[in-house]
């Protein structure tokens, strides 16, 4: 098997999330991430750097996702405990090597996992449709000021990477029209509250025809409850962690439980910062626990992060060991299963 370095952003590689471990890795040396975060504000910016934030919104937009719906919270602490069964940490310098030059295969329970968000429901839509297809139009909502439904749909034909970044909205298109554009963020977060997002989806379209979209968290209530009697629900991240709505219990995560405590208890709704790209400008993504690590391997972290960290050095500890893994996840699932989704710069 080739030498891996599960550390090492990809040549021609924005960025991406690794789902396990909530870890965005970027293509950017610590010196051109600094000064990209000390450009003047309203600075001119070459299509490199437009591409770098796009995929950084792209990715903590996924990030969002896990951390606000039920499915996706799920989902990532599944595959946080596979990697961690898989790897059997903690981990000396030796067989930390041995990872990084050989990542062994996928195990059962990883495959499966992976081979689930791709699972197709009758129509052919699958749940990596409902997240991606979210993902994609967020990250344009956010970065094309004034852009409408029309737009969009250009955009769509001159510029979407891949099926699954527009197979879900063009769906909606298809039944709602030009709503789409301004509802479908709210109809998936609404899909990835239940136990199988792409199951519910038409159903959740049916039911739209007929409510009426106000703010998003009354919009996607009533959008989930106008189908919870034949589709079983989990709800946000938040229950799922802490209700135990999952029919596994109360999940935990070492980045993505205390993401949820902190965007629950701050000013923001988190649904409405799901499905409006303006909380992104407030602070939102600042708020998390969201571990970044650049092309050098230097981790960097938002400052209300640094500032948790001040008084609790076991949360820094585990949250770099956290990344090593996360890292390690990638050498495992890297080009044998489909979990992160690569933006090529």
């Amino acid at each position: 098997m080739a030498t891996v370095d599960p550390f090492a952003v990809p040549a021609g590689v924005a960025g991406y999330l690794e789902w396990c471990s909530g870890t965005l890795f970027i293509n950017r040396t610590f010196e051109a991430w600094k000064a990209y975060q000390g450009r003047p504000q309203g600075a001119p910016l070459d299509s490199a750097t437009q591409a770098l934030l796009q995929t950084i919104t792209h990715e903590t937009y996924h990030f969002l996702q896990i951390t606000v719906t039920g499915f996706a919270y799920q989902f990532a602490c599944l595959l946080f405990g596979e990697i961690r069964k898989q790897i059997n940490p903690p981990l000396d310098e030796t067989r930390l090597r041995e990872l990084r030059a050989s990542p062994p295969e996928p195990s059962a329970g990883l495959r499966f996992l992976a081979g689930f968000l791709d699972e197709p429901d009758a129509d052919g839509l699958s749940t990596r449709d409902i997240l991606e297809s979210a993902a994609f139009l967020y990250e344009y909502k956010t970065h094309y000021t004034g852009l409408s439904a029309q737009g969009y749909s250009s955009l769509l034909e001159a510029n979407c990477p891949s099926p699954e970044y527009r197979k879900a909205y063009d769906l909606t298109v298809k039944v709602l029209g030009n709503r789409a554009f301004d509802e479908y963020l709210s109809l998936s977060v609404a899909a990835l509250c239940f136990a199988e997002p792409n199951k519910v989806f038409v159903d959740i379209l049916s039911a739209a025809r007929n409510c009426r979209h106000v703010r998003a968290v009354e919009y996607i209530r009533s959008i989930a409850s106008r189908v919870a009697a034949r589709h079983q629900a989990i709800g946000s991240a938040a229950q799922v962690a802490f209700e135990g709505t999952s029919p596994l219990g109360k999940l935990q995560h070492p980045i993505y439980t205390p993401a949820v405590v902190a965007l629950n208890n701050s000013s923001f709704d988190p649904f409405e910062v799901l499905t409006n790209p303006s909380y992104l400008g407030r602070g939102v993504a600042e708020s998390l626990v969201r571990p970044i690590l650049l092309k050098d391997g230097v981790l960097w972290l938002p400052s209300a992060t640094m500032e948790r960290l001040k008084s609790n050095h076991p949360l820094e500890d585990q949250m770099r060991a956290t990344v090593i893994m996360g890292a390690i996840a990638l050498g495992i699932t890297s080009n044998r299963i489909n979990v992160a989704s690569y933006r090529k710069l």
